[in-house]
């Protein structure tokens, strides 16, 4: 691996992809000043590229929903990658993306990257409201673009649609990484005894990003197995 490449981790929604970030964040190599929380997220990103970024990427605001799909098929690759390398100039060495799960190899191309997946009953029913807005409108993009007039859809639960959601973006992050060889995470896995964590950990990209063992001291010291409240509509 590079040193000038930057690390990131590919996740969905309500993953735990946050607490763990952080917990890298204190191990990377070059301080956590260089994490970035999410720099391609339209709703977060530096103010200066809000309008670029919310044509090419996804937040859990509505009307950036329809870019999870749009680019799944590399269409407008280069103009993505352009979006990638900006990352390096805001002097980010760490980020995550949680809601481009198609976008593997294109995020591969430019970052060292590595998969964090959370089991569908871990996570659901998700805390916020937002995460079911936006796997709600995946579902319905992704019926649209590859399942036609599913008559069975509109009977589906919003429960049940986010949940066949989640299954097609876990599935799709799978076969990526399997394809392009990226280690994958899982949140029961950091939930699990010192040595299971610090093994996964023992491998690229981690070795060339961070210090190990801050890492799995800092994992040890935060994590809580304590359940999430569940969004409740109002």
């Amino acid at each position: 691996m590079s040193d000038r490449r930057q690390l990131l981790m590919l996740t969905q929604p309500s993953s735990g992809s946050s607490w763990l970030c952080d917990c890298m964040a204190k191990a990377l190599n070059g301080g956590p000043e260089g994490y970035y929380r999410e720099f391609f997220n339209p709703a977060l990103c530096p103010r200066d590229l809000e309008p670029i970024f919310s044509s090419y990427f996804a937040s859990e605001l509505v009307p950036t929903h329809e870019n999870v799909l749009r680019f799944a098929g590399g269409k407008d690759g280069e103009a993505i990658r352009a979006c990638l390398r900006l990352a390096s100039r805001w002097g980010v060495a760490f980020t995550k993306v949680t809601m481009q799960p198609f976008l593997a190899k294109t995020f591969a191309e430019e970052f060292d990257v590595f998969v964090l997946l959370r089991r569908e009953e871990e996570t659901f029913p998700p805390s916020r409201g937002r995460v079911y807005s936006f796997y709600n409108q995946i579902y319905q993009a992704y019926n649209k673009a590859y399942v036609s007039d599913d008559p069975w859809s509109v009977s589906l639960s919003l429960d049940r649609r986010c949940r066949d959601a989640h299954q097609w973006m876990r599935r799709s992050l799978l076969e990526q990484a399997e394809e392009l060889s990226l280690p994958v995470l899982h949140y029961e896995t950091m939930m699990g005894q010192a040595n299971s964590v610090r093994h996964v950990l023992q491998q690229e990209p981690f070795l060339s990003h961070l210090d190990v063992e801050t890492a799995v001291s800092e994992i040890l010291k935060t994590r809580s197995a304590q359940p999430r409240k569940a969004w409740k509509e109002r």
